[in-house]
């Protein structure tokens, strides 16, 4: 029955007894689990028997997130599972008794009367579970003999010697429910429950972990648990112990020398706290960073120093996100307080770390927990090789915003970069800036060369004279001391070879390489592709490889290799390291020097073909059938060598001449923590394949286009060609919800939790939160029966009602108080401002039709739209009054013209409609609803036109090379043209009045001979001086065109325009430009070419 009501007096839940025992002192640290099945035998069929509700309630003991009640009969099934099966020890190592109500153990007369009267009742069937309560039962039987062989007889509550029994004055209904805690039913039990607490050994230590999660996290150990949280895969020391064990003894002391470093260790502090050191490459930055991170756990607590290395090489090392979870890890694991306020974040909100943005690590976990902590002493960071990052001006970002109540120190390292420092101290002014010289680690370099020098030539007088030289040669850089030491060695076999190698090392980085690249290719054939495959593998993959990954990469084109790693010594220039089985290049400008080289050369790496190989290695490795079971089971035994694809089971016979028809697959999923793969292929077939069997279940009810998982696997989102979306529950592939789309989805995605998915129709991107995903969330566990049932309930039909119709043409009134939208669907739409409510529809010119052109009159009385199938829509407006609340459109004028509509405009006094296209214009009589004028001008070029700003009579075109005047009532010239000052080909973009008088307009040249900078000029033309002799020239204002991507309109005597970083901006009309304003900037995403031509203004 129900989880709750069976154990709730009268079946309120408000009555629900357990949580009374939490009371008593002996069971403050129990935890109680309560668990329903569906007993109604009221609904409809079921085939579930005690079995399966006994197997469901293991599923759900083992991996508990709820709730459970444990019932009668049920139970001791569940427990003869346990015991057969090793999938459970764990749980039933901690069974030490049982306790039955009234339970059934031999069946009860009333079953077969109740299945009878089920038969019997219209619309009801006999249940599979109630038929074996009945007396006599098998099932009953068979359960009793297994619990007598596995319960001790004199534990067994089966009528058996030592059997402890109670009577509860009640029925079988009222046996588990207790009105009060003073109930003497619910006094007896109590009782009971206490006696078998003091008298069973109880792992008491078990009672006192508190919340489960699983069984897998509440058994891992600490660091584990917390790395798994975090996303961390490897040890955060692992980098610190190599540079570690590459720093001599008494090295970089000098930097204890340096005042700012004083100040920055000192307490009470004395600069900001932020320290950055700068060097050349392989000037020892990450061995001074081990020597920093040593210093301060030997002056402060352990717990007090967290420290990053970037990786260039490994590419998750590299990320500001791993950084942060690797800083958070040290921290967890030395604060008890911090580790105990992540550990219950996670388990409050289901969140792991791994794959979050580096923003929403450092809000949650830095800002949200660590920087709240009080600490003995201030916290120190030291981040080594941020030059390596992947984006380090995010950390700079990320590092100005800190804010704890703790002062925390920062010591970033990297190489010296002049950008770079100007980028970090707009961010953090107050950085403290220190430069690594060559005399600061003379010392310690020469300290390192005599050494090396004394141990190749222990009685050479010769010695400090080649020490010298090479001191001379090193520049700071302990890499090139190490690289030139080891590539010289491999000539070494007399002392004159000796001193000849060591006087002869190129002085630089540069040719240093160079040098060792020589050696590699001046190898044999073979030896020569061998080496240039094994840096490639190692300049180009994700991460460090092992040994024994490289071997098997390099199987297909060199297998069997005796000792790879010797290999590797002699072959590879010494471009390779290897430290603890893993490789990696001697310095991340090795990579540099090995990608960037032209192909040309004998040793060179394309990296585009380097990772396509790398790819395809990968991809046939995977697709092996025997490395495939060894990679999932290492147990398993091997099969068949060849690839074994995702190939459907029917196609499988096919001959390779018949691979053209095979169903090809499109998408291929992992279920999580599965060994299935869940494959989509071209003819809409969904199928799962178990690879660790290499079976195949089809499901051809789907008829999916496109599929994605959710995060746990238990839902299948798909789309389909009509555009349809459906979500299935796995692992059924039952329908839960479907929404009935009428565009093609090209891409989609899940919330983690479940609750909500988003969709990529076009340019729009849309969520949905559906009550269908969040209703198994919010279900009254007293009314959900079963797990099943929630997950198999009648599938939500919906359609999509939020299209949106691409607007196709804007305009604004004169007061500023409407606007209206031509659309792609031929309407014409007004909106309120500011609000952008919707009206009232205007006009509608089929739905074939788009609307491309709208003008509105001074008065606010007319609006005319026209569409691009040359027809023209004139609507009379009026606006609500006291006795009428809605506006009022009437139609006025319904005209066609041949050609496309370039331009609409209304005469000052609304009487009149100029409607142009590219070679023809005419003037409309809104009063006598005729055609007043027709021009016909095939010369033309493309212009706009506007109203005279002096004259009513008067109109003027504007195109890219001149300005003409005409009669509003017969399209006559009235003047002589007006030439721009710029002569050449171009369309006018919209123009600007200014004050009435100044006519800014921006010319977009059609010259191809033109350069990109002469691509658009911007003109000025004053209309008051039209019949000005002197200023009958047009005149480009120089300067300003560069900077516009396109004009807007006026506001308060100023030009409006969007930049080319989308900013909005304004610019005071002068004779020569010297300045403009930006204001604020538009969201690229939001626009487009169309969006930015629809750009209004309304005021």
């Amino acid at each position: 029955g129900s989880s709750r009501s069976t154990w709730s007096w009268e079946r309120d839940p408000s009555n629900f007894w357990p949580p009374w025992l939490v009371k008593e002192a002996e069971f403050s640290k129990a935890r109680i689990f309560t668990f329903g099945y569906n007993a109604n035998f009221t609904g409809e069929y079921t085939s579930l028997n005690i079995l399966d509700f006994a197997r469901d309630l293991l599923v759900r003991m083992e991996t508990y997130s709820g709730d459970y009640y444990q019932g009668d009969v049920l139970i001791g099934k569940a427990y003869i599972i346990f015991k057969s099966s090793r999938q459970y020890d764990r749980i039933i190592a901690h069974v030490s008794a049982m306790v039955f109500l009234a339970t059934p153990h031999r069946g009860s007369a009333f079953a077969a009367m109740l299945n009878n009267i089920l038969k019997a009742s219209p619309g009801r069937t006999a249940k599979t579970y109630i038929a074996e309560l009945e007396r006599q039962s098998s099932s009953l039987q068979d359960s009793n003999e297994m619990f007598r062989n596995i319960v001790e007889k004199d534990s067994a509550l089966l009528e058996y010697p030592g059997e402890i029994t109670s009577s509860l004055i009640a029925d079988h209904h009222g046996m588990a429910k207790f009105k009060t805690p003073q109930d003497t039913n619910y006094t007896v039990v109590r009782d009971i429950l206490k006696w078998l607490t003091r008298t069973t050994n109880t792992d008491t230590k078990d009672a006192e972990l508190g919340p489960i999660e699983s069984h897998e996290q509440s058994e891992l150990p600490l660091e584990q648990r917390l790395m798994n949280i975090l996303g961390i895969s490897e040890k955060v020391d692992e980098e610190l112990e190599n540079s570690t064990e590459r720093t001599m003894q008494g090295s970089c002391r000098w930097l204890l020398q340096r005042q700012a470093f004083q100040d920055w260790i000192s307490e009470p502090p004395k600069m900001s706290g932020l320290l950055w050191l700068t060097g050349n490459p392989g000037a020892g930055k990450s061995i001074l960073a081990s020597y920093v991170i040593a210093l301060l756990k030997e002056r402060f607590s352990s717990g007090n120093c967290h420290f990053h290395f970037f990786l260039a090489a490994h590419q998750t090392k590299r990320t500001v996100s791993y950084l942060l979870r690797s800083i958070a890890l040290q921290a967890a694991l030395l604060n008890e307080v911090f580790c105990s306020r992540l550990i219950e974040l996670h388990e409050n909100t289901g969140i792991t770390f791994g794959q979050q943005k580096a923003t929403m690590i450092w809000e949650k976990v830095f800002e949200g927990i660590l920087f709240r902590i009080p600490s003995k002493g201030p916290l120190f960071w030291v981040l080594d090789g941020l030059d390596e990052a992947e984006t380090p001006l995010e950390l700079v970002k990320l590092l100005s915003r800190i804010k704890a109540v703790v002062r925390i120190n920062v010591v970033l390292l990297s190489h010296t970069n002049k950008d770079r420092l100007s980028g970090i101290r707009s961010f953090l002014p107050t950085i403290v800036h220190e430069t690594i010289t060559a005399d600061d680690n003379k010392d310690d370099i020469r300290e390192y060369v005599t050494s090396s020098i004394q141990r190749i030539l222990p009685e050479d007088p010769a010695q400090e004279e080649i020490v010298q030289e090479i001191l001379s040669k090193a520049l700071g850089s302990f890499l090139w001391v190490r690289l030139a030491l080891a590539r010289n060695s491999d000539n070494w076999h007399t002392k004159d070879d000796i001193r000849a190698a060591l006087t002869e090392i190129p002085e630089g980085m540069g040719p240093l390489y160079e040098r060792m690249l020589a050696l590699v290719a001046d190898q044999p054939p073979k030896p020569h592709r061998m080496a240039v495959r094994i840096l490639t593998w190692v300049a180009c993959t994700f991460r460090p490889l092992e040994i024994t990954e490289l071997e098997m990469a390099l199987r297909p084109d060199f297998p069997d290799f005796y000792n790879l790693e010797r290999t590797i010594e002699e072959i590879c220039g010494h471009f390779i390291v290897i430290n603890k089985s893993k490789l990696t290049l001697i310095h991340h400008t090795a990579a540099q020097c090995l990608l960037d080289r032209p192909l040309s050369l004998p040793v060179a790496i394309d990296p585009h073909e380097s990772h396509q190989h790398i790819a395809t290695v990968c991809i046939d490795f995977l697709s092996d059938c025997h490395h495939r079971r060894r990679a999932i089971s290492p147990a398993q035994g091997t099969s068949s060598p060849h690839p074994n694809r995702c190939v459907l089971t029917e196609d499988s016979m096919r001959s390779v001449q018949e691979g053209d028809a095979w169903k090809a697959p499109k998408v291929a999923l992992w279920q999580p923590e599965t060994d299935r793969l869940l494959i989509m292929y071209e003819d809409t077939k969904v199928v799962e394949w178990n690879v660790r069997d290499d079976e195949q279940l089809p499901y051809d009810h789907i008829g999916a286009r496109g599929m994605i998982l959710s995060q746990d696997g238990s839902l299948l989102l798909t789309s389909d060609v009509n555009g349809t979306l459906s979500i299935w529950t796995v692992p059924h592939y039952q329908l839960r919800y479907r929404l009935k789309y009428e565009e093609l989805v090209t891409d989609m995605a899940f919330l983690p939790d479940g609750t909500r998915f988003y969709d990529i129709c076009g340019t729009f991107c849309k969520v949905w939160e559906p009550d269908a995903l969040v209703r198994s969330q919010d279900l009254d566990q007293d009314n959900a029966s079963s797990h099943h049932d929630t997950i198999h309930s009648e599938p939500v039909i919906s359609s999509d009602d939020t299209g949106r119709i691409p607007i196709t043409s804007l305009i604004c009134n004169a007061s500023n108080k409407f606007f209206c939208c031509g659309k792609e669907d031929g309407t014409v739409v007004m909106y309120a401002l500011p609000s952008g409510k919707k009206v009232r529809q205007v006009a509608n010119h089929g739905s074939s039709s788009s609307v491309i052109k709208l003008a509105w009159s001074t008065s606010e009385k007319y609006l005319a739209s026209g569409d691009d199938s040359g027809r023209i829509m004139v609507k009379r407006l009026e606006p609500p009054s006291s006795g009428k609340d809605e506006w009022g459109v009437f139609k006025l004028l319904d005209w066609r013209i041949d050609e496309a509509i370039f331009h609409l405009m209304f005469h000052p006094h609304d009487s009149l409609l100029l409607i142009a296209g590219r070679i023809t214009a005419s003037v409309m009589s809104l009063k006598a609803k005729t055609e007043l004028c027709h021009a016909h001008h095939p010369e033309q070029r493309d212009g706009i036109w506007i109203n005279h700003p002096t004259s009513q009579a008067l109109l003027i075109k504007v195109d890219a090379v001149q300005a003409r005047q005409y009669l509003w009532r017969t399209l006559l010239l009235s003047d002589d043209p007006l030439v721009s000052s710029v002569d050449s080909p171009g369309k006018v973009q919209r123009p600007v009045l200014v004050r009435d008088r100044w006519l800014v307009l921006e010319i977009l040249s059609t010259n191809p001979n033109f350069t990109s900078s002469q691509h658009r000029h911007i003109e000025s033309l004053d209309l008051h001086r039209l019949h000005d002799t002197n200023a009958w020239k047009r005149k480009e204002t120089e300067g300003l065109a560069k900077h516009v991507r396109r004009l807007i309109g006026c506001f308060h005597d100023q030009v409006v325009f969007v930049d080319h970083q989308f900013w909005l901006c304004t610019w005071a009309l002068e004779a020569v430009y010297s300045k403009h304003k930006r204001h604020f900037f538009l969201p690229k995403d939001w626009l487009s070419p169309t969006a930015l031509r629809l750009i209004s203004l309304n005021a």
